[in-house]
């Protein structure tokens, strides 16, 4: 028989952002204890709010599934003495699995004749499964700070108040965190307080919603966007989008009430930017814009209590969004009184790194490096480049940014509103808040050459600084974002298909630094050039290249990252040819030959004598001098196309020539030959790297 299961984990208020990650833990781990304990059900659903973590199964199994096993025991010569009688191996491997030693079969098995016995594993009942494996499951969620509130060392995101665990009408016995569970809930802290007895898991959710609980995030998510929606419409707007706000908020109330509110005009003056964040980042508040775009005079707040509190919540809300606003504006004022030049200058004041100096050295750094990158484009785009790199910084010193403010999240945007006023062009302007782009994995990059430009080279100086001064991430820390930073840099250039030689930016990176990094150049350069590939690898696998493909190409070439994506891209398109088997192979039967061979002398054409030797370096020859444009033009589908029809040549050599002759000038004549195959291959890629049908890696 089965029955539906609902466990609820009750705490005080859970931050926002841990609850999603926490929700799929929850349900991976329930998911794998049943598949490992044989249960079935209809599906399982997880469902939250601030106050509790849920999760819920259709029509659970009562008991494991029964299950017949055949275990193997000792080898039927040691079972069984020369009469057939069972020896004290047979008796005590019998008893060990209880059976009747009489039960005993003997089975053929790959590895000889054993004594087999066939064990019935009876199923237990769920409630004793689950009574012990949950808790260990919510002991073992992740989050990202936890604490600790009882004796012990159990911790969690917030407090764990209660438990309920009901399987159909009976309550699953089991205990977290010093509580037992019982069928007891809670609702809504203020519209419902109190304690909930639920008869059964099917009515669970019954019970929540009559206590002004809203479970389902869909649900509330739904709630919500209906009423805020409705409340833009009435004054003429629409709600401003932001995903982001939107997902907080859903985790932020068991019952969504939202009210709208106005503040004064005037405060429209201020850049959208910084209206839109003084709402958003204390208050979660949603802004309103007009059908243009532009924004309106009001916000929206979702709030947590009943329609009846809504007027009190309005001017209440008003009267936070009022000071807030005003504090931007004062900040904004004080900030327009100097103009972008003269901050620049104030940096000198800001240290960055304590081993790396200050943030106007890194300033120097970072227009060097945009002239550097710049080089090649028409010379409007260098200067602009160069202007941006220059000014990129400054609104670090601004009342707007420092300090740790809620605005520090708009640096880069308000540097460009403050060249704006400051009378740089608009394409400056744009570079210096483009520059920090992409913010975070599913940001875009930059929308202009220069903001790419700059972008680029502020993110190498940090990245070749701190690994300079032994700032390398390691596991889960990367206190300076090099990961996401480098990410940033390939993206960069590769979305915006710009010709980057990742060695030398490195290297240019380095001298700009002088004295200040202690390793040498070359080892600094390698370290960082690895780290690169490892970005590289990252990006090309997010995008469906299979990692042999991306290996193959990155092991010899990762300096320009187009190049690099061609080269990956052109190996999966081949990969569906029927040719594609063939150029492995033989690749591989050249690389097997010449593998641990050390310098060889320069192949001597006379030496070549027989038929099929003299074939193979004719068609090499001819290969290298078709090949050659091909690569300079990044053609290498059709170069794979030239390297297929060296695979017959390849064999014949192989089925005609032995190699490893006694001769010795002869044998490396031969390898000499072998090696020049490997070069022309290895021009494309290193097709060792590929794995083949029936193959594994490395084989």
């Amino acid at each position: 028989m089965a029955k539906d299961l609902v466990i609820e984990i009750g705490t005080e208020e859970i931050p926002a952002s841990y609850i999603p990650p926490a929700l799929k833990q929850l349900e991976r781990g329930l998911a794998e204890t049943l598949a490992k304990e044989r249960l079935s059900c209809r599906g399982l659903w997880t469902g939250a709010t601030p106050r509790r973590l849920v999760i819920r199964a259709e029509q659970l199994a009562e008991r494991q599934e029964d299950v017949t096993v055949e275990v193997a025991g000792p080898p039927k010569a040691r079972a069984f003495d020369e009469e057939g009688k069972p020896t004290k191996a047979a008796i005590g491997f019998a008893r060990g699995q209880g059976v009747d030693v009489g039960d005993l079969q003997v089975k053929k098995l790959p590895r000889g004749e054993y004594v087999v016995a066939t064990v019935k594993h009876k199923g237990r009942p769920v409630t004793e499964i689950l009574g012990q494996a949950f808790p260990d499951l919510v002991m073992g969620l992740e989050f990202p700070r936890t604490m600790r509130w009882r004796p012990g060392p159990f911790r969690f995101a917030r407090p764990i108040r209660w438990i309920l665990a009901l399987l159909g009408e009976d309550v699953i016995p089991m205990e977290i965190a010093g509580l037992g569970a019982d069928r007891i809930t809670r609702g809504h802290r203020f519209l419902s307080p109190g304690s909930i007895t639920v008869g059964s898991a099917g009515h669970y959710m019954e019970a929540l919603e009559g206590a002004s609980v809203l479970l389902d995030p869909e649900v509330r998510k739904a709630r919500i966007l209906e009423q805020i929606e409705s409340l833009a419409r009435e004054r003429g707007g629409r709600v401003h989008a932001d995903k982001e706000l939107m997902d907080e908020v859903l985790y932020l109330m068991e019952y969504p009430t939202s009210v709208c509110g106005a503040f004064d005009a005037s405060f429209l003056e201020l850049p959208p930017e910084v209206v839109v964040t003084a709402m958003k980042e204390h208050q979660k508040y949603f802004a309103v814009e007009g059908e243009d775009g532009r924004l309106l005079p009001y916000f929206i707040a979702v709030g947590n209590s009943g329609p009846e509190a809504a007027e009190e919540v309005r001017l209440g809300n008003e009267r936070v969004l009022e000071a807030r606003l005003g504090d931007a504006r004062f900040y904004w004022q004080e900030d327009l009184k100097t103009r972008m030049d003269e901050k620049v200058e104030t940096l000198s004041k800001v240290v960055w790194q304590e081993k790396l100096g200050t943030m106007l050295e890194k300033t120097g750094r970072i227009e060097a490096l945009s002239r550097h990158l710049a080089a090649g484009f028409p010379p409007e785009v260098e200067e602009a480049a160069a202007r941006a790199a220059h000014l990129c910084k400054a609104d670090l010193v601004t009342e707007m940014i420092r300090d740790g403010k809620e605005f520090t999240k708009l640096q880069g945007i308000m540097g460009r509103e403050y060249a704006r006023v400051s009378g740089e062009s608009e394409e400056v302007a744009t570079a210096i808040a483009e520059h920090y782009l992409p913010r975070y994995a599913d940001d875009g990059v930059a929308g202009t050459l220069p903001g790419a430009i700059v972008g680029i080279a502020d993110k190498i100086d940090t990245i070749v600084g701190c690994f300079g001064v032994g700032l390398i991430p390691s596991g889960s820390q990367d206190p300076y974002g090099l990961r996401r930073q480098g990410l940033g840099v390939v993206r960069t250039v590769i979305e915006r298909e710009l010709r980057v030689d990742l060695s030398g930016l490195i290297g240019r990176a380095r001298d700009l630094y002088g004295d200040r990094l202690g390793e040498d150049a070359v080892s600094l350069g390698e370290r960082v050039l690895d780290f690169f590939r490892t970005r590289m690898d990252t990006y090309l696998g997010d995008r469906g290249f299979r990692h042999d493909e991306i290996d193959a190409v990155l092991s010899l070439y990762c300096d320009d990252p187009i190049d690099a994506q061609a080269r990956v891209e052109a190996l999966r398109g081949f990969r569906e040819n029927e040719e594609f088997h063939g150029l492995i192979v033989g690749f591989k039967r050249v690389r097997n030959i010449i593998k641990g061979v050390g310098d060889l002398p320069n192949l001597q054409k006379g030496m070549l004598s027989e038929d099929s030797e003299k074939k193979l370096h004719a068609s090499v020859l001819t290969a290298g001098k078709n090949i050659a444009p091909l690569l300079e033009e990044q053609n290498y589908t059709q170069a794979l196309k030239l390297l297929v029809m060296l695979r017959a040549r390849i064999d014949d050599f192989f089925d005609r020539v032995m190699v490893m002759v006694e001769d010795t000038g002869l044998r490396n004549n031969r390898l000499a030959l072998l090696r020049e195959v490997e070069s022309l291959f290895m021009g494309v890629a290193d097709f060792s790297k590929i794995v083949i049908e029936g193959e594994s890696k490395g084989q």
